[in-house]
């Protein structure tokens, strides 16, 4: 299984991630992580990638193309993955476009608020 994680550039506590990630590694399973190549969320979920000795696929958006680009590597993320979890700020735009990737595609959703410290599936 391959696992998106996706999220705020602002979420930096990798021991909250760690207890999620660890949780859905156990629950559901998974072999890849796929990230956006991103701060925060992205970054978090790389180490967390290396620590365990996960395969691990990075969508760095294209800027050149303009703002569209992170929406685009949006698609790339859900198109190579099976399930997600997103670290949510509760204002991420980029966040909130991978809940309609998910829904649209048919992809369970993990959602943690760190705002609300509130952990919940779509």
């Amino acid at each position: 299984m391959r696992l998106a994680v996706v999220g705020s550039r602002k979420f930096t506590d990798y021991d909250t991630a760690k207890v999620i990630l660890d949780e859905l590694q156990k629950d559901i399973g998974f072999t890849r992580i796929v990230s956006g190549g991103a701060d925060g969320a992205d970054s978090l979920a790389e180490k967390y990638a290396w620590a365990n000795d996960l395969e691990l696929s990075i969508f760095v958006p294209d800027w050149s193309i303009g703002k569209q680009a992170g929406f685009i590597r949006n698609v790339e993320i859900w198109d190579n993955a099976d399930f997600g979890v997103a670290f949510w700020d509760g204002r991420s735009k980029g966040t909130a476009h991978s809940f309609k990737l998910a829904k649209k595609q048919n992809k369970r959703l993990f959602v943690f608020n760190n705002l609300l410290n509130d952990f919940y599936e779509l």
